[in-house]
């Protein structure tokens, strides 16, 4: 038996809370800094420590300040990407948002502006359990944010479908 078509428009409504930046910066950043360079840091800084204190020899002990100091750039760097995306502005919190899903776009209206995304805008496509990220740049972080808890399964399809039909991609 076929299953039954997304009756479209589709809306769901969300705050734009505090506890919703950091969840984006979170989801954001988990796929930009990947496991595999955060392995390579801390193996770099356990080599530093390793050969700092068990190294006999004191005249390498100026060398391995070296892998010691090395991640510490990239753990901050990470950390201030993470305070600027969760950052929000007192007259944004708790604001409602609505967002419609529709045949041709995706509209979201935050009371005094309304912003209407064509599928074919959309160039790529986070997916997460809890929300998608939709960009409209596949070379900047210029990004959507839409929860999906509340959507079901068909919807979140029709989603990724009207992305991929464009030429976006799905991650």
């Amino acid at each position: 038996m076929d299953k039954p078509p997304v009756i479209l428009p589709k809306e769901t409504a969300f705050k734009w809370s505090r506890d919703f930046m950091k969840l984006r910066a979170r989801h954001y950043l988990s796929r930009q800094v990947t496991r595999v360079m955060i392995i390579l840091f801390s193996l770099i800084f356990l080599i530093g420590i390793i050969g700092f204190f068990f190294d006999p020899r004191s005249e390498m002990h100026g060398f391995y300040w070296i892998p010691l100091l090395l991640p510490f750039p990239f753990f901050l760097f990470y950390w201030m990407e993470y305070l600027c995306l969760s950052r929000i502005h007192h007259a944004d919190l708790n604001r409602n948002i609505v967002a419609r899903i529709g045949v041709e776009s995706l509209t979201i209206d935050i009371g005094e502006v309304v912003t209407t995304l064509k599928w074919q805008a959309i160039k790529r496509l986070w997916k997460f359990p809890d929300l998608f990220l939709l960009f409209t740049d596949t070379q900047r972080a210029k990004f959507v944010t839409l929860p999906v808890e509340e959507l079901d399964d068909e919807t979140k399809s029709f989603i990724e479908s009207k992305v991929r039909e464009y030429g976006g991609q799905v991650f």
